[in-house]
This record gives C-alpha cells, structure tokens and sequence, in this order.
C-alpha cells in the first residue's frame, strides 16, 4: 500500500516566499505519523516574532496524529492509533 508525506513549513513572509522546515507528516491508509521539531529557537530566529502559534499547532497535530487523524478537528474515520 502506498504511503504519503508532507513537509510542514513555516513562512514568516509570503511576499518574500523564505520558508524554514518544521515537521514532518507520514500516513497511510492505516496509520498516521507526525514529528517536529525539539528545539525552536532556530524557527523563532528566523521569523523574529512569537512563534507559540506554531507549537500549539505541533500539540494539536501530535495530539490528532495519535488518534489516527490527519489534521486537528478531522472525525475519527475508523483509522489506527499511531504506533508508540
């Protein structure tokens, strides 16, 4: 069966179209994989400002991930829950 992945970016200034790498999202037809970054310090340099909306976006997706489900406020869809 195949698999999927999207890159989740971050971009501070979509006129300038500069983008910093932040996680990463696998999936199948069965399960459902997210992983960010530990240490943001890099991404909070990069777009100088406050970037507690990015780590509650990572919570949430990580949170989601783990009951089978793509994106925050999905409905469960019979998916597996992500392997620990």
């Amino acid at each position: 069966m195949p698999s999927r992945y999207s890159i989740i970016q971050y971009v501070p200034n979509p006129i300038a179209d500069e983008r910093i790498n932040i996680g990463v999202l696998a999936f199948d037809e069965n399960l459902v994989k997210v992983s960010f970054l530990k240490n943001w310090q890099r991404v909070k340099d990069f777009g100088g400002e406050k970037i507690d909306f990015l780590q509650d976006f990572a919570e949430r997706m990580q949170v989601q991930a783990n009951h089978g489900l793509l994106f925050p406020g999905d409905e469960n869809n019979e998916t597996p829950k992500q392997d620990r």
